[in-house]
């Protein structure tokens, strides 16, 4: 963990990161961003009602909680952020919203419960994002009319489901790498970074969420070619995101 910002406590860098992402958390103010190196995260962290950013360093950091992930109950909203992270391995459910309103980006929410639970009101702003593979949902609210903010996402669900599909959003297999071996990257045959070898490697085939993130957010740290578009899922935006045959970035 890495908490940009300000100069008091540790996490200045990595050698002095704070030991938690909970520890950040406390210790930032609003405005912060806490940078998150890459490694499983066994806790379950709250925002604390805090407009901060908290996203992963590098390669996608995986959060798993014995409940939740990922709490937003104190009244957050669109200014507190959460991004590129592999959430997975949630008893009850990845991200858990009571009465508030985060923005949830580039997330890969997989075998969980249910991906994403929302009570109280809540209305997050769900954007890049892929949910595949909970085991009762994807999305679940407390009532059955619940309208959900979603938009350039992949997401495994029925067609009744209270979704706006006319935003972007997929509802087709992912094509993770490896999905029983907890391998999220995207398939693509110009390209797919491989973690256990820090090497790139490349497919026969290619997933559905590469360039189909929303047109009109700059792809940042994609390697070219990406065809000008960011990727859905945890490494969108981020340099280990999947490559496709698009045109080079200016």
């Amino acid at each position: 963990v890495s908490k940009n910002g300000r100069d008091s406590n540790n996490g200045r860098s990595q050698s002095k990161a704070f030991a938690t992402i909970d520890k950040a958390i406390e210790a930032a103010a609003d405005g912060d961003t806490i940078l998150v190196w890459p490694g499983e995260y066994v806790e379950e962290i709250s925002f604390m009602g805090k407009a901060i950013t908290v996203r992963s360093a590098a390669d996608a950091a995986v959060l798993i909680g014995a409940n939740y992930a990922c709490t937003f109950s104190m009244g957050e909203n669109c200014d507190s952020v959460l991004a590129n992270f592999v959430i997975t391995g949630c008893g009850r459910s990845g991200i858990f919203c009571d009465g508030s309103s985060p923005t949830l980006k580039n997330l890969t929410i997989v075998d969980n419960q249910t991906g994403i639970l929302a009570y109280g009101g809540a209305n997050p702003q769900i954007t890049n994002c892929i949910l595949w593979k909970n085991t009762d949902a994807s999305l679940s609210a407390w009532k059955a009319s619940y309208a959900w903010d979603i938009s350039y996402s992949c997401v495994q669900a029925a067609a009744t489901d209270n979704i706006s599909w006319t935003a972007g959003n997929i509802n087709t297999d992912p094509l993770f790498a490896n999905l029983a071996g907890g391998d999220y990257h995207l398939r693509s045959p110009y390209g797919r970074y491989a973690p256990q070898s820090g090497a790139w490697m490349t497919d026969s085939v290619m997933s559905p969420c590469i360039d189909a993130g929303d047109p009109f957010e700059y792809p940042r740290d994609e390697q070219v070619p990406n065809g000008n578009r960011m990727n859905m899922g945890a490494y969108g935006g981020t340099p280990y995101a999947s490559k496709s045959s698009g045109p080079r970035c200016p």
